[in-house]
C-alpha cells in the first residue's frame, strides 16, 4: 500500500498496530467501547494472530463515543452519537477510497 494509507491515518489521527501500513495487505479498523481507548483496543490484533494486517483505531474523546449508556433513549446521546457514527462513515470511506481503490478507480 502507498502512502495515502499513511496520509489517511495521519488526517483521521488513527493510532496504528501491526503490520506496517506500507506492507499491509489488509486493514482492520478497531474501535474502542466506553471508557477504553484506541492503544487499548489495538492489542486485539496480537490475539489474531495473523501477518500483513495493519490495525487502525480511533480515539473518541474522553474516551466515550457518547454521554449516556447506550440503552438510554437516542435523543439523550445526541447529538454525540450522531458525530460518532458520521466520523466512522468518513473514515470507512476514505479508507476505500484512498486504500482498497485503485487511483484510477476513485478519479
Amino acid at each position: 500500500m502507498s502512502g495515502r494509507l499513511r496520509s489517511t491515518v495521519a488526517r483521521h489521527a488513527l493510532r496504528h498496530h501491526g503490520a506496517r501500513l506500507e506492507d499491509a495487505k489488509i486493514i482492520a479498523l478497531l474501535i474502542h467501547g466506553r471508557g477504553a481507548s484506541a492503544e487499548s483496543i489495538l492489542p486485539l490484533g496480537d490475539a489474531v494472530g495473523l501477518d500483513g494486517i495493519a490495525y487502525v483505531a480511533p480515539q473518541a474523546a474522553g474516551h466515550t463515543w457518547y454521554p449516556q449508556s447506550f440503552m438510554a433513549a437516542t435523543a439523550a446521546n445526541e447529538p454525540y452519537l450522531s458525530a460518532a457514527l458520521a466520523r466512522m462513515a468518513q473514515i470507512i470511506a476514505d479508507l476505500i477510497k484512498e486504500v482498497i481503490m485503485p487511483p484510477s478507480m476513485s478519479e
